[in-house]
């Protein structure tokens, strides 16, 4: 399938199209809410089981939530209910607890 042409390119694709441009998928972070390209966050999944792991290359399937490479901000989505929030499904704390170690683990082997 195609791309659709721009208004303003006259109906062409190709070089001139606006839609040639490369864009960054912006997403937001669960605990601060800061939005910024996606590489610049961790990315929480959650599997068909229910359970929840840091996904490091950002493809694993399910539903995903992001985080920005802090600790902080783990401390935060967990006081305003995000991963509830975001996963749309009762998250308990443990599974919370198990993805703060995994965040350092994470976080330890980026730096």
């Amino acid at each position: 399938m195609g791309r659709k042409a721009d208004k303003d390119s006259g109906g062409q694709t190709g070089k001139d199209s606006v839609w040639t441009e490369i864009r960054t998928p912006l997403r937001q972070c669960m605990g601060c809410g800061r939005r910024a390209e996606q590489k610049s966050f961790i990315r929480i999944a959650a599997g068909k089981d229910g359970s929840l792991f840091v996904d490091l290359t950002g493809k694993a399937g399910g539903r995903g939530a992001y985080l920005c490479k802090d600790l902080a901000c783990l401390e935060k989505a967990g006081k305003r209910h995000a991963f509830s929030r975001s996963f749309r499904s009762r998250i308990d704390e443990s599974l919370v607890a198990g993805i703060e170690k995994d965040l350092r683990e994470a976080l330890e082997i980026k730096k």
